[in-house]
């Protein structure tokens, strides 16, 4: 799975991190990633998606650097009209 979401590549039979910061991920990427962690069209708690959203590409847990990048992310998404919010909570726009 995470050789398919780009989270690992392959480099002469070994595994290897693609980035080991989100900063140095690709923005396209983690916004599409995002979305991807976030389960159907059920409205999600932000903070709820962001936790989902680490674990989802490999991450332990949020540190304030994921946190910041995740809203972010969820402020272009939702300008992008490629997520809806609610209060607190968010959903894919379907």
């Amino acid at each position: 799975m995470a050789v398919r979401c780009r989270v690992l590549a392959t480099q002469r039979n070994t595994l290897r991190l693609v980035a080991l910061l989100i900063e140095e991920y690709d923005r396209g990427f983690l916004k599409d990633q995002f979305l991807a962690s976030i389960p159907g069209r059920t409205w999600t708690e932000r903070d709820d998606a962001i936790r989902g959203f680490a674990r989802w590409l490999g991450f332990r847990r949020t540190w304030p650097s994921i946190e910041d990048t995740s809203r972010s992310l969820i402020n272009g998404l939702l300008r992008e009209e490629r997520l809806k919010a609610e209060g607190p909570q968010i959903r894919k726009r379907g």
